[in-house]
């Protein structure tokens, strides 16, 4: 919030490209959103849902996303990898620890 009150749109976009394109600079390694969807989301007619699943586009620099779903009937959660940073068998693997420890809570 300080660097975008201080500078300029274009001078803020140039540092955070700088930052992003630097193998050096890795700032973050998890990344986590959660939406609640509203009640009454309303599809098309020719749509029926039985799941809902969101999904942001994931940076170079977070390695891994979870992002987790709430609607008023179910929540959903989607894990987000690059391969070179996680394999398949390991985000199976981190998923069912997760769910595990969700049923520990």
């Amino acid at each position: 919030a300080l660097l975008g009150a201080l500078l300029p749109p274009f001078a803020l976009r140039w540092l955070f490209r700088w930052l992003d394109q630097r193998p050096s600079s890795f700032m973050y390694s998890f990344l986590f959103s959660q939406i609640r969807l509203p009640e009454g989301l309303r599809f098309p007619a020719s749509v029926r849902a039985r799941r809902v699943y969101c999904l942001s586009g994931l940076p170079r620099q977070p390695g891994i996303g979870l992002t987790v779903t709430a609607t008023p009937g179910a929540v959903t959660a989607t894990l987000a990898y690059g391969v070179p940073r996680l394999s398949d068998e390991g985000a199976k693997r981190l998923m069912e620890r997760w769910i595990l420890a969700l049923g520990e809570a």
